[in-house]
Protein backbone atom coordinates (compact mmCIF):
# COMPACT_ATOMS: atom_id res chain seq x y z
CA UNK A 1 0.00 0.00 0.00
CA UNK A 2 2.91 2.32 0.73
CA UNK A 3 4.16 1.90 -2.84
CA UNK A 4 0.73 2.93 -4.10
CA UNK A 5 0.68 6.07 -1.99
CA UNK A 6 4.20 7.08 -3.01
CA UNK A 7 3.63 6.54 -6.72
CA UNK A 8 0.26 8.31 -6.60
CA UNK A 9 1.78 11.38 -4.96
CA UNK A 10 4.93 11.37 -7.13
CA UNK A 11 3.50 13.65 -9.82
CA UNK A 12 0.09 14.63 -8.46
CA UNK A 13 0.14 18.04 -10.16
CA UNK A 14 -0.47 16.36 -13.53
CA UNK A 15 -3.80 14.79 -12.56
CA UNK A 16 -5.06 12.98 -15.65
CA UNK A 17 -5.41 9.50 -17.08
CA UNK A 18 -2.18 9.93 -19.05
CA UNK A 19 -0.14 10.20 -15.84
CA UNK A 20 1.34 6.71 -15.69
CA UNK A 21 2.71 6.98 -12.14
CA UNK A 22 -0.71 8.05 -10.86
CA UNK A 23 -2.44 5.16 -12.63
CA UNK A 24 0.12 2.64 -11.35
CA UNK A 25 -0.23 4.06 -7.84
CA UNK A 26 -4.00 3.70 -7.92
CA UNK A 27 -3.57 0.15 -9.20
CA UNK A 28 -1.25 -0.67 -6.29
CA UNK A 29 -3.74 0.82 -3.83
CA UNK A 30 -6.67 -1.17 -5.21
CA UNK A 31 -4.58 -4.33 -5.50
CA UNK A 32 -3.31 -4.11 -1.92
CA UNK A 33 -6.84 -3.74 -0.54
CA UNK A 34 -7.99 -6.72 -2.64
CA UNK A 35 -5.06 -8.88 -1.49
CA UNK A 36 -5.58 -7.93 2.16
CA UNK A 37 -9.33 -8.67 1.97
CA UNK A 38 -8.76 -12.01 0.23
CA UNK A 39 -6.13 -13.01 2.78
CA UNK A 40 -8.37 -12.12 5.70
CA UNK A 41 -11.30 -14.05 4.22
CA UNK A 42 -9.19 -17.14 3.54
CA UNK A 43 -7.79 -17.03 7.07
CA UNK A 44 -11.30 -16.86 8.55
CA UNK A 45 -12.54 -19.75 6.40
CA UNK A 46 -9.56 -21.96 7.24
CA UNK A 47 -9.94 -21.17 10.94
CA UNK A 48 -13.64 -22.11 10.78
CA UNK A 49 -12.83 -25.37 8.97
CA UNK A 50 -10.27 -26.27 11.63
CA UNK A 51 -12.85 -25.64 14.34
CA UNK A 52 -15.36 -27.88 12.56
CA UNK A 53 -12.81 -30.68 12.17
CA UNK A 54 -11.92 -30.58 15.87
CA UNK A 55 -15.50 -31.11 17.07
CA UNK A 56 -16.05 -34.88 17.52
CA UNK A 57 -19.82 -34.68 18.16
CA UNK A 58 -20.51 -33.57 14.58
CA UNK A 59 -18.82 -36.60 13.01
CA UNK A 60 -20.87 -39.53 11.73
Amino acid sequence: MLIGVVTSLWNITHFSDTNMTLMVGIGFLIGSVFIYTSGAALHLVSHKLEQLEDRPEDRF
